[in-house]
């Protein structure tokens, strides 16, 4: 049981808890003692049948022992013992004491007497939570404890799990992104929506917008820079005539670019940082920079025939947050913003949620990406933390 209580409190953090988290681990840790207590004595060679028994007979004699408390054993007139023999009005005559007597070492704890209906104004004893919510200020309370938790427990890299087991064995029961949901929320306000996807690939692996599009014959444009994916994404989409496809990439300004992409074939790692291509286990022999013409948000949306844009998905590989930032929300203003927020860091992605809530944009999170919903207009930026959060 000792290593029971450790693996709780300091393994899987009950520690951060509080008094909740010891009062847990320790009565994990009780039970724990107890099964194996039981296990002993059953080794022994008394079995939990035989424990049980002697425990109920030993309540039982300590009952009997007790004079004038109980005459659940006193013979009736008829020669029959009042314990279980039900009366006329259909209850049993189980014993002469309340039920709700409490029974301690086998002897029967005196009932207070009764008052007279006068309300007890003992003083009583406050219990641990009591004292705790008393003691402890508001700058400790519950919620603000728990975040300063997961903040805590994301700095350090260790993520407490709170998903059932069966999701975890069974992940296909899932619903693996919000987008559809979200868009659909999207149309019943304002039906017509245009989009821009930015690093579409092929159009199939891992795409939450495919099935949106070819539902609902969305208008939008779809940027994909590298040939070979290029070619399978034009295939994916060759009877949606309202859709756009280019072969370029969205940067900044229009003017080409070094893309690193694998030698051999196309890769969905693809990026402007070679180093993101050393971080999904691509060998640096198998790494080259190609130019590839880059363009604008907003170039790309007039090469698409658009004026504005309802949708932006972006899956850029570590560079989402150029993009973002790039992007004049004054003018565009588009109503869902999807990006992947995995590869940005910690600063990064303070800046680009305070960049988007100043614009009145509240999120979604799914388990990669984060869906930016406008919900309101607003011109007060979210002022950053002064240390790195989540």
């Amino acid at each position: 049981f000792p290593l029971r209580f450790v693996q709780g409190y300091v393994l899987r953090l009950g520690f951060l808890d509080g008094l909740a988290g010891l009062q847990v681990c320790v009565l994990v840790a009780y039970v724990s003692w107890l099964k194996q207590a039981y296990l002993w004595q059953m080794q022994k060679g008394r079995t939990t049948a035989e424990l049980g028994d002697s425990e109920a007979n030993a309540s039982t004699s300590g009952l009997e022992g007790t004079a004038g408390q109980a005459n659940s054993s006193t013979p009736r007139e008829d020669g029959q013992a009042n314990s279980g023999i039900p009366r006329e009005d259909g209850h049993a005559n189980s014993c002469a004491v309340p039920l709700e007597s409490p029974v301690r070492n086998g002897a029967i704890d005196r009932v207070p007497e009764s008052t007279g209906g006068a309300k007890d104004t003992r003083w009583r004893r406050p219990s641990l939570r009591e004292i705790r919510r008393r003691l402890t200020p508001k700058w400790l309370k519950t919620d603000v404890r728990r975040r300063r938790r997961n903040i805590l427990i994301r700095r350090l890299g260790y993520q407490r799990c709170f998903t059932p087991p069966i999701i975890i064995r069974e992940p296909s029961l899932l619903v693996r992104s919000c987008l559809p949901f979200v868009v659909a929320d999207q149309m019943l306000k304002n039906p017509p929506l245009t989009f821009l996807q930015i690093g579409a690939y092929d159009g199939v692996g891992l795409d939450d917008l495919r099935e949106l599009v070819i539902r609902y014959k969305l208008r939008g444009v779809m940027v994909e820079p590298q040939p070979e994916a290029f070619a399978r994404l034009q295939q994916t989409y060759r009877n949606q005539p309202q859709v756009t496809l280019l072969q370029v990439a969205i940067a900044e300004r229009d003017a080409p670019r070094e893309l690193y992409c694998h030698r051999t074939h196309a890769s969905m790692a693809a990026s402007f940082d070679r180093q993101h291509l050393r971080k999904h286990g691509i060998d640096d022999r198998d790494i080259v920079g190609k130019q590839v013409a880059c363009r604008t948000v907003e170039s790309a949306l007039r090469s698409g025939g658009l004026e504005h844009v309802d949708l932006i998905q972006i899956d850029a590989e570590g560079y989402d947050w150029p993009i973002i930032r790039s992007i004049d929300f004054t003018r565009l203003r588009p109503r869902i913003l999807r990006f992947e927020y995995r590869h940005m860091g910690d600063r990064n992605a303070d800046e680009c949620l305070s960049l988007l809530a100043g614009h009145g944009y509240r999120f979604v999170m799914d388990e990669r990406d984060i869906i930016a919903v406008r919900i309101a207009e607003s011109s007060d930026a979210v002022a950053l933390p002064r240390r790195r959060s989540a």
